[in-house]
């Protein structure tokens, strides 16, 4: 019998693996929501955030923010970093929910000392506020939150710019009346007391001590009454976003 000969005896095996195969792709909306913890997102990546979220049955929505896209309260402060108008609109959904105060107690106690979550935060509290029906508790704890960690920040320039519009925004919530005087008046009074020497702490007491605010105390400019925050939030964006871009010309030089 002749002997078998076999071709490239010498060639070594090689297993070759289909590494598709067996893996599980993240839905879309999860893939968004974990990216939304790290990033800003773009308006089109909001926008399909959005409208995959609206896709999900009412009786499954908060399973749907909590369990897949993972977005809990204990994620806040990241998400509140990067991605505010998502934050806003996951309120909007959770309003009617039993979850909701756990989102609100940790919005109230966010660390505001930190500049990341400090401007942002309070820009999500003022559209919140437009949008959805916060309860008078959960605001006056935020500011009493934002006080203490005003008079515990150490940089002076930070402390500045948070007392300031953290007076604005106070001043705008007595405007429309979300709270009243005399539910922040005491602590109000020693907080501007306290930083006097900022022209917004000053205003603030005065309105604090007559008993009123008028839309001239707050607004910023004709057409500006029914968001006077605005105006100041959008200026220190965009001095954040000057400070920012001056660093990386400092890098690069």
């Amino acid at each position: 019998m002749q002997e078998l000969r076999w071709c490239f005896l010498d060639e070594e095996s090689k297993l070759l693996w289909d590494n598709g195969s067996g893996e599980k792709k993240e839905p879309v909306v999860t893939e968004l929501a974990q990216l939304a913890l790290k990033q800003p997102l773009l308006e089109e990546q909001i926008a399909l955030f959005k409208s995959e979220i609206e896709k999900t049955d009412s009786k499954d929505l908060s399973s749907k923010i909590m369990d897949e896209c993972g977005l809990t309260p204990d994620t806040l402060p990241q998400l509140v970093a990067h991605n505010v108008p998502i934050v806003t609109y996951l309120f909007q959904k959770l309003t009617d929910t039993p979850y909701i105060n756990s989102y609100y107690d940790v919005l109230i106690k966010l660390d505001v000392s930190q500049s990341q979550i400090a401007l942002p935060s309070m820009e999500l509290v003022n559209e919140l506020v437009a949008v959805v029906n916060v309860k008078k508790e959960y605001i006056c704890a935020y500011i009493s939150n934002c006080i203490k960690e005003c008079e515990n920040i150490k940089d002076p320039f930070f402390q500045t710019r948070l007392v300031r519009l953290l007076c604005v925004f106070v001043q705008k919530l007595l405007y429309i009346k979300l709270i009243s005087i005399k539910d922040v008046s005491g602590e109000i009074e020693t907080f501007c007391l306290e930083f006097s020497r900022i022209k917004e702490a000053q205003k603030l007491y005065q309105s604090v001590k007559k008993g009123y605010v008028q839309s001239s105390e707050i607004s910023r400019g004709a057409g500006n009454e029914n968001s006077p925050l605005d105006g100041h939030l959008e200026d220190e964006n965009k001095e954040k976003e000057s400070s920012g871009t001056n660093n990386e010309e400092q890098k690069l030089e």
